[in-house]
C-alpha cells in the first residue's frame, strides 16, 4: 500500500471515529474527506473520490463474505406461522435468514401452487422487510443430484459462501421417502440427507407445537379454508391473501 492509499484511508478510519460509520460514505462526508485530503496532501480531487470508492466497494465484499446464514427451505404455500417460527430461530442464533422458496418451476394450481414465487416473497417480505432476509428461488428438477446442485448453484450465486450456510430444519415422519442420491439408494429417509451428505452445516429446531394456536393446520389446510385456519396466519399476510381472493 502506498502513501497515497495509506492516507486516504486513514482520513476515512478518523472520519468513523469522530461521525460515525453509518454515513461515512454518503455524498456529503465524502466530499468533507475529499475536501480535507485536499488541504492536507494537495491530491487529486478525482483520485481521492475513486480511493474512497474503492475502500467502500472493498468494505462492502468483506461485509457479505463474513454474513453466517440460517437456511430454511420450503413452498410456503402460503409462508405461516410455522415458518416463521423457523425464520425467528434463526435470527436468534444470529444469523442471517436464507429463505428458499421452493417448486418455482412448478404450474400454478388452485390445490397445491395458487401463490407464484413473486407473491410468496412479496409475503414474506410484509413480515421481514428492508432486507432482513434473503429469498432465493429454487426450481423442481428430475433428480435429487440435479436438485442439489442447482440449490448450491443458485446459492452461490448470490455470492453466498456455501460454507457460511447452515440449514434449519425440523424433519417430519410424514416427510419420510425413498430416494436416490450420488449414485446410492436411501430408503425411509429426510431429504436433509443430502444436505448432511454434502457437508452443509445443519441445526435441528423443535417443530412448532399447533396446538399452541389451538389448531391443527397446514400448508393444505390454510389453503382449502383461510378463514377457518386464519390464526395461523400473521394478519399481514391474512388480508393480503384476501385481497387477492383467497
Amino acid at each position: 500500500m502506498n502513501d497515497f492509499e495509506n492516507n486516504v484511508r486513514q482520513y476515512v478510519k478518523t472520519y468513523k471515529m469522530l461521525h460515525g460509520s453509518l454515513n461515512v460514505y454518503s455524498i456529503e462526508s465524502k466530499k468533507s474527506i475529499v475536501k480535507d485530503l485536499m488541504q492536507s496532501f494537495d491530491y487529486d480531487e478525482e483520485q481521492c473520490y475513486v480511493e474512497i470508492n474503492n475502500i467502500q466497494v472493498l468494505e462492502y465484499t468483506q461485509k457479505s463474505i463474513d454474513v453466517q446464514y440460517g437456511m430454511m427451505v420450503g413452498r410456503f404455500q402460503p409462508f405461516h406461522f410455522g415458518h416463521q417460527n423457523v425464520v425467528n430461530e434463526i435470527i436468534l442464533s444470529g444469523k442471517k435468514p436464507l429463505i428458499a422458496i421452493g417448486s418455482i418451476n412448478d404450474d400454478r394450481n388452485k390445490d397445491k401452487n395458487p401463490l407464484s414465487f413473486k407473491e410468496r416473497k412479496a409475503l414474506i417480505e410484509l413480515i421481514y422487510p428492508n432486507n432482513e432476509v434473503e429469498i432465493i428461488g429454487i426450481q423442481d428438477m428430475k433428480s435429487w443430484d440435479d436438485w442439489m446442485d442447482n440449490t448450491i448453484s443458485v446459492i452461490t450465486g448470490h455470492k453466498i459462501d456455501i460454507n457460511n450456510v447452515t440449514l434449519f430444519y425440523h424433519n417430519k415422519d410424514i416427510d419420510r421417502q425413498d430416494f436416490s442420491y450420488r449414485g446410492k439408494d436411501y430408503k425411509n429417509l429426510f431429504y436433509t440427507t443430502m444436505f448432511e451428505i454434502e457437508n452443509i452445516k445443519m441445526t435441528p429446531i423443535e417443530f412448532v407445537d399447533r396446538t399452541d394456536f389451538k389448531i391443527e393446520a397446514n400448508g393444505r389446510d390454510i389453503r382449502h379454508n383461510l378463514d377457518g385456519f386464519k390464526h395461523f396466519l400473521d394478519g399481514r399476510i391474512y388480508w393480503e391473501l384476501k385481497r387477492k381472493g383467497w
